[in-house]
């Protein structure tokens, strides 16, 4: 099965955490799976090499990313980690072919990936579908409410009689945030836990002015 896979090189201040900075983007066909996908994340790491160079500033670890031929699953993930410590990442994902933002992120957006964990595309690259907003009217309350949407969540006459809690909770930020300004921590972190449990991860990436390279 022909599958569109999306490639970013970002940049993060916090390696554990789920905001980044795009520095570069690209989209490729794969079919088989992760036999195809991490040949296609070694090319593009190589690439990339100047924007590496530019963020390790250590020869011999370039060299040696230069020099990469093959990875086994395991050793990507030790690659991102050791990535990770310098600032960078990449992040690989399946995408529907007509997603947006193929090739990179325009100036002034924010877009939010949604990584569905229940649906593993590959053995190891998930599926995520993309919510993108204006920075300046980007909001926790829209956001939640645009997931809810999307993955269809506590539909149907199975939870008729519990309710919608995302839905629920999501007004209750966007009233706070009309009324006083302010987003709710608490109310923010019941609904994440909730959407963690579900499964559904959130990753924000921005636009970037690169470094020199």
């Amino acid at each position: 099965m022909k599958m569109t896979l999306e490639l970013s090189l970002v940049q993060t201040q916090n390696m554990y955490g789920n905001f980044y900075e795009i520095l570069n983007r690209k989209r490729v066909f794969i079919e088989n799976g992760d036999e195809d996908a991490v040949p296609e994340i070694i090319k593009f790491l190589i690439e990339n090499i100047d924007y590496v160079d530019a963020y390790i500033n250590d020869k011999a670890i370039v060299a040696n990313i230069r020099e990469i031929q093959a990875l086994t699953t395991t050793e990507l993930a030790c690659l991102r980690y050791m990535l990770g410590t310098f600032g960078l990442d990449v992040l690989a994902y399946i995408v529907a072919e007509t997603e947006d933002n193929p090739e990179g992120l325009a100036t002034g957006l924010v877009e939010y990936n949604i990584i569905d964990t229940n649906d593993y595309m590959t053995a190891s690259i998930p599926f995520v579908s993309k919510i993108v907003m204006d920075a300046d009217k980007a909001s926790l309350p829209a956001l939640y409410k645009a997931i809810d949407e999307n993955f269809e969540l506590f539909k149907g006459d199975l939870f008729a009689d519990f309710g919608n809690q995302i839905v629920q909770y999501s007004n209750i930020l966007d009233t706070s945030a009309q009324l006083t300004g302010i987003v709710m921590p608490a109310v923010t972190n019941q609904i994440n836990s909730i959407l963690n449990f579900l499964g559904i991860k959130i990753i924000v990436i921005t636009n970037s002015d690169p470094v020199e390279v």
